[in-house]
């Protein structure tokens, strides 16, 4: 058992960062505990591959050669270290210890193919649909109970206009028939009182209890509302939160996000997994996603638009966001699933159940995993927070500002231009009145000249 060769998987091109580094502080705390010296450390490379799968294969041929008596030159070490994951290429083949470190799986995308808060209509997306569509409802019960008081808003009694244009009598209408215009006043109360605004409400009698007690409550929900979405603005204008097309595996299963927008590392865990669990719909029929061999590559067709999406080992990405890529590569969304990572040796190894109890006893006497102590090592990456407010993240509101401004000038610019006829109004109901009245004046004259003939 001593000076056992020890092999490991490394297609990362460096052997210090990601999974490596947990790797290797593992392989020293192993050879510690069980006296071990490693003599070398062999990178994997066989007929222009790396995948796991394939050191699995030449470990079971070189097993297979070895027992019946047939030498191999290829077959250079006695353990490796990869996914710890069965699957139809591994099973039976070789003995999978017990995984000394646990990793995930992470969508990653580049800063330009996300949407950061601040671009959005933060004023509108502070609140989800859910509560918008609750505070909608709260206004509208509201208004039904301020009109179930019949002595708020009471109206006039309703005069049909004569003598104008229909577009004029559906307007006053819709603006004097008593129904609407408490309708409408009820809203108006309603909605400036969640806004925290003074309201000269109409009451007959110029008291009631109930509105009093009503404009209470809405006072209270308003100043609620208007706190929470004062704080939840302030937030998502200073601090940032990156958004992106993708949302769960759902997209990928879907094809939502086509699969030639992702690229992933060739063979192993990953391939199968994407392959069981994820390309299971008709529309990745013919549509593979992007296999590259290392992971500089898919640095690299992330930052060139070769690729949007990129599924990697978390200890890895986070490594390289961390070290080299701050600000330029970002990790989305929980991961899609966990995997381990274990040590193989030949099937019915001697080594089997001496390295087995001593992963055993390591995992059992670390604080912490060993990936999660080999990551507090690198610094993490962190955006300073603006101090000021940059007119990218307020152009959408000064937009819908003078937006709102014009719209104003031009309906009272349209109203100097063609004024209403209120003369022409109060005349037609001027001559209404004068026609009642002077037909109460003959009628009056005419009973006045009978009596006087009776006498």
């Amino acid at each position: 058992m001593h000076e056992a060769p020890i092999s490991f998987i490394n297609d990362r091109k460096f052997s210090n960062n990601g999974i490596d580094g947990a790797v290797s502080e593992y392989v020293s705390e192993l050879q510690g505990f069980l006296g071990w010296r490693c003599s070398s450390v062999t990178l994997f490379q066989h007929q222009n591959t790396s995948g796991f799968n394939a050191f699995i294969e030449q470990m079971h041929e070189c097993t297979t050669n070895q027992s019946t008596g047939v030498s191999s030159n290829s077959c250079p070490c006695d353990i490796g270290i990869g996914g710890w994951f069965q699957n139809q290429f591994r099973y039976g083949k070789v003995d999978f210890l017990p995984p000394f470190v646990h990793d995930r799986y992470r969508v990653a995308t580049h800063v330009s193919n996300t949407d950061a808060s601040g671009e959005m209509p933060f004023f509108l997306k502070t609140f989800d649909s859910l509560s918008w569509i609750t505070i909608v409802a709260l206004t509208c019960i509201f208004t039904l109970l301020k009109l179930l008081d019949s002595r708020f808003a009471v109206a006039e009694p309703y005069t049909p206009l004569s003598g104008v244009s229909r577009i004029r009598r559906c307007l006053h209408f819709l603006w004097k028939h008593p129904r609407l215009y408490r309708l409408r006043k009820a809203g108006q109360s309603s909605v400036t009182r969640l806004m925290l605004q003074p309201d000269n409400e109409v009451v007959d009698n110029g008291k009631s209890t109930r509105q009093w007690f009503l404009n209470l409550v809405i006072g209270i929900c308003a100043l609620f509302l208007v706190l929470s979405f004062e704080a939840s603005m302030t937030a998502s204008l200073v601090q940032e939160k990156i958004t992106s097309t993708y949302e769960s595996p759902e997209d990928f299963r879907s094809c939502k996000i086509p699969p030639s927008d992702v690229c992933a590392l060739r063979g192993g865990a990953l391939e199968m997994f994407w392959n069981t669990n994820i390309a299971t719909s008709n529309c990745h029929n013919g549509n593979p996603i992007q296999y590259l061999s290392t992971y500089e590559e898919i640095y690299d067709g992330l930052a060139s638009g070769k690729c949007k999406f990129s599924i990697c080992l978390e200890s890895v990405i986070t490594t390289q966001i961390r070290t080299q890529s701050c600000g330029q590569l970002v990790l989305l969304e929980e991961p899609l699933y966990t995997s381990g990572l274990s040590m193989v040796v030949p099937k019915g190894s001697n080594l089997t159940e001496a390295m087995s109890k001593a992963t055993m006893t390591l995992l059992l006497s670390q604080p912490s995993s060993f990936l999660e102590s080999f990551l507090r090592k690198w610094p993490k990456c962190t955006k300073k927070v603006a101090s000021t407010l940059t007119f990218r993240k307020l152009k959408l509101f000064f937009i819908l500002a003078f937006s709102v401004c014009a719209a104003i000038l031009f309906v009272m610019l349209l109203g100097s231009l063609y004024p209403v006829k209120k003369s022409a109004n109060k005349r037609a109901i001027g001559r209404s009145v004068d026609s009642k009245s002077s037909k109460t004046d003959s009628g009056s004259a005419s009973e006045s000249l009978e009596s006087m003939n009776a006498t």
